[in-house]
């Protein structure tokens, strides 16, 4: 195949390719409204005090008291923890979902117990 029949026909392509595309319907606009804010503008009281404000760095987690019901984290997982980088185990923070997931893994298929 000669090289100008080549390009003849590669032209041929690419101008079919680049055919005029007709232009797209006028398609009408929707404008919404004006925003409704009264909602919004509920009163706001002011900010309940932060647990922060009364927080404590705890020391040594069996110094804890927890109140009536609800389980210490495991002792063996922190003893020799420092810097209050302690450790909680899956039941010790299960206690405070509200929505328990319906399954969860044995926690020594996942290599952790």
């Amino acid at each position: 195949m000669s090289s100008k029949v080549r390009s003849a026909s590669t032209s041929c392509a690419t101008a079919e390719l680049r055919a005029p595309v007709p232009p797209p319907t006028e398609i009408p606009r929707r404008r919404s409204g004006p925003l409704d804010l009264a909602s919004a503008k509920k009163d706001v009281s002011a900010p309940l005090p932060s647990v922060l404000l009364t927080a404590r760095v705890i020391e040594n987690l069996s110094e804890v008291a927890y109140p009536e019901g609800i389980k210490s984290p495991r002792v063996k997982l922190n003893v020799n923890v420092r810097d209050g980088r302690f450790r909680y185990d899956r039941d010790f923070l299960m206690q405070f979902m509200e929505e328990k997931p319906p399954t969860l893994s044995a926690l020594d298929v996942l290599g952790i117990e």
